[in-house]
């Protein structure tokens, strides 16, 4: 089939009219038409249509590449847009999730997890996912209750996850200042001096870094170390998982889970 016949069948195997075709890749809806009845589109428009039809450019010629799987994820997820990346990504993983539930129940609207001798795996549709493979847990020992004994210390004094929220949470990421850090927990009803003390506890661990900015009206900032981000983002989105998935009505239990042995 010709590459506007091969347009028309995955519109139509996607539900979409020729009207939103057009209106994602930028074009009139006589064009979209004009290709499906032998013409083609210009070249620079087959990223944009394969992306909205959900296939690949070879696809959209008719050639069915041979690759494996997992070289066809990586590039469907490396060739997008940084923006669309992290949405891909998620997406896959919830397919994969799906898999791994036993029974299979379908797509799921609820936090949901799912383990057995082999892993866990557990995913809220609105943006988190965590897997594990058994193997991973072989490695947590004393040491890491000793590591994760200090850490949580740490997090239950007043204030300090607050303010770590506050700087995780901002719309726009970087660094910030004093002021709109206090801003941001303006609910919490902390004292200024209490916000200042557990920046200096934060900045002592090295959990904070700081800089003067350029600009004498921002002064001074705060921004969460490399070495901290991932492992606190981690901490804080599992907090919030299992806040969400306690209650239970929307969990599916898993069978086979295994104790950890020190």
């Amino acid at each position: 089939m010709s590459i506007g016949q091969n347009i028309l069948e995955f519109r139509k195997a996607k539900g979409s009219t020729q009207e939103e075709l057009a209106n994602a890749v930028g074009v009139s809806a006589q064009a979209v038409s004009k290709w499906e009845n032998g013409g083609a589109p210009d070249a620079e428009l087959l990223p944009a249509i394969a992306d909205f039809l959900n296939v690949s450019v070879d696809k959209l010629f008719g050639r069915n590449v041979s690759a494996s799987i997992c070289d066809s994820v990586h590039d469907y997820i490396f060739d997008s847009r940084q923006s669309q990346g992290f949405d891909r990504a998620f997406n896959i993983y919830h397919a994969l999730h799906d898999g791994l539930m036993q029974p299979q129940i379908g797509k799921l609207a609820h936090a949901s997890h799912n383990c057995n001798e082999n892993g866990y795996s557990f995913l809220i549709p609105n943006g988190y996912g965590n897997f594990v493979k058994r193997e991973f847990w072989q490695s947590v020992n004393l040491e890491t209750a000793g590591f994760a004994q200090n850490l949580f210390e740490l997090l239950s004094e007043p204030g300090i996850l607050e303010v770590l929220f506050a700087i995780l949470r901002r719309k726009v990421f970087g660094p910030a200042n004093f002021e709109m850090i206090k801003s941001a927990l303006i609910n919490a009803e902390y004292t200024d001096e209490v916000i200042q003390s557990c920046l200096e506890k934060l900045v002592e661990r090295e959990i904070l870094t700081t800089e003067m900015s350029p600009y004498d009206e921002i002064g001074k900032t705060y921004q969460i170390s490399d070495w901290w981000y991932l492992g606190l983002c981690a901490v804080i989105c599992a907090a919030q998982a299992l806040k969400i998935s306690l209650p239970g009505f929307s969990c599916y239990l898993g069978r086979g889970a295994w104790p950890i042995q020190f």
